[in-house]
């Protein structure tokens, strides 16, 4: 058995001192963020990676051309149902920023090999605000 992953805070520590703000730091690039938040379970040599996992950028919600699926796993996580088995992710909305979660996308996507999705932090928010009433 695999142990669960730290949660999406205790990962997102070397993350969050780079929101933005007055005084703050410029925001991380996509790599930082990846080797903060990501690269424990998804880095090639990673546990999870060596086991059979596919790397990131070989997956549907990196390499199609729609970021919906890869924009809701990183805002929502991944959680099986208590009597099930499978993958559980952390869900990363509450400590990354739009523009953060674009940047770890775009860099997986085009270190990857693929073009970069266009307009990526407003589809973010667009998805982080489904159903709240903002922008409808």
């Amino acid at each position: 058995m695999i142990p669960r992953p730290p949660s999406a805070a205790a990962l997102a520590v070397l993350v969050v001192p780079l929101a933005q703000g007055p005084g703050s730091p410029p925001p991380a690039t996509g790599d930082l963020i990846f080797q903060g938040a990501c690269a424990t379970c998804h880095a090639p040599g990673s546990p999870r990676v060596l086991a059979g996992q596919k790397l990131l950028g070989e997956t549907p919600a990196i390499s199609g051309d729609d970021p919906t699926r890869a924009i809701r796993l990183i805002l929502r996580g991944r959680q099986p149902a208590a009597e099930q088995r499978g993958a559980w992710m952390p869900g990363f909305a509450p400590v990354l920023s739009d523009q953060q979660i674009a940047d770890v996308l775009q860099w997986l996507r085009t270190s990857s090999g693929h073009l970069p999705w266009p307009g990526l932090a407003d589809r973010v928010h667009a998805i982080r605000t489904e159903g709240q009433g903002v922008g409808q």
